[in-house]
């Protein structure tokens, strides 16, 4: 996950790393693309995966992602099949055989162009992305939010109920208490900011349809070419909610919120009204407080104190 300051991601997390190799993904992937692979290299990677990039005898650049969440992935590019979305093909996805049990391996069609986090002024690809994230969105459902494939499972959980159970504590992925005791953190501002963000998610609308989001929309996560937008990757966050959600996740990176420009850019492409800058606004404040949870278990500080300034000011002026 991008940095608060977007800084390049850090390859590896010792303690969550997949424990696998190379050599182990390159046979399960020659046997779904049903023809070997050559060429192989590993770029940098998530803390909870493994990547690698190979040829097949064809020709063809493909991405092997592993991990315990590469599953997602492949539902998510099922789902957004036929829809003009720009994401990666998906050739094939195999669950690992013990003792590796508990990772999936996704193999997907290779995006062809640059980091939106490497490429000079990068709001310029906001109307594009925003447009590209609106296909994405069109893809919905009425059961439930969160989690995609806790959603697939049966869960029934409501928009509102899904966002509490993160600021409460509830979602055994947030302990708020344990976050709160980091020397990075400001426990009194943490606490406030979750205070506040309860208030606010508690006067949302009920959602009777739910868009698939992408739920990390940050520079190391686009691709660009020429002046579109070629790929969105990392399906691994995705859940079903309410566009804005992502749209304001958008706007938490840096290269957004801290550029007027960009800033004024985003809002007229939304176009939103008064109800929809409001839930905008909610958004934006939720996932602020969410990623001081990553950050802090991510081990990124100043990312984290970062996200404690950009706290403290929405409490000064609330």
């Amino acid at each position: 996950m991008e940095s608060g300051e977007e800084s390049a991601p850090d390859p590896y997390n010792g303690q969550v790393r997949p424990d696998l190799t190379i050599d182990e993904l390159l046979p399960v992937a020659a046997e779904l693309l049903q023809q070997p692979l050559r060429d192989w290299h590993q770029p940098a990677a998530g803390a909870d995966h493994l990547i690698v990039i190979a040829a097949t005898d064809s020709g063809q650049k493909v991405v092997l992602k592993a991990g315990s969440e590469a599953n997602v992935d492949a539902d998510v590019l099922r789902r957004l099949e036929g829809t003009g979305a720009p994401v990666p093909r998906l050739l094939g996805c195999k669950q690992l055989d013990s003792p590796k049990r508990g990772y999936y391996l996704a193999v997907m069609s290779f995006v062809e162009g640059a980091l939106l986090a490497d490429v000079g002024a990068p709001h310029r690809y906001l109307a594009p992305l925003i447009s590209a994230m609106r296909r994405v969105h069109e893809v919905t459902t009425t059961q439930a939010a969160g989690p995609v494939l806790t959603v697939a499972g049966g869960s029934t959980r409501s928009w509102t109920d899904y966002l509490l159970d993160v600021l409460t504590g509830a979602d055994p992925e947030f302990d708020w208490s344990a976050i709160a005791r980091s020397p990075w953190v400001d426990a009194a501002v943490l606490r406030a900011a979750l205070d506040l963000a309860r208030e606010r998610v508690k006067t949302l609308p009920p959602l009777p349809r739910l868009s698939l989001l992408h739920g990390d929309l940050n520079p190391y996560n686009l691709f660009v070419h020429g002046e579109r937008i070629a790929g969105i990757i990392d399906w691994s966050y995705a859940r079903f909610g309410d566009p804005l959600f992502d749209f304001a996740r958008l706007r938490m990176n840096p290269f957004v919120r801290a550029n007027p420009e960009a800033i004024g850019l985003y809002f007229s492409l939304l176009g939103l009204g008064a109800d929809g800058l409001a839930r905008e606004h909610n958004y934006y404040l939720f996932n602020l407080v969410e990623y001081v949870n990553w950050y802090v278990l991510d081990e990124r500080p100043e990312g984290v104190r970062s996200l404690m300034g950009l706290l403290s000011r929405i409490l000064s002026t609330s």
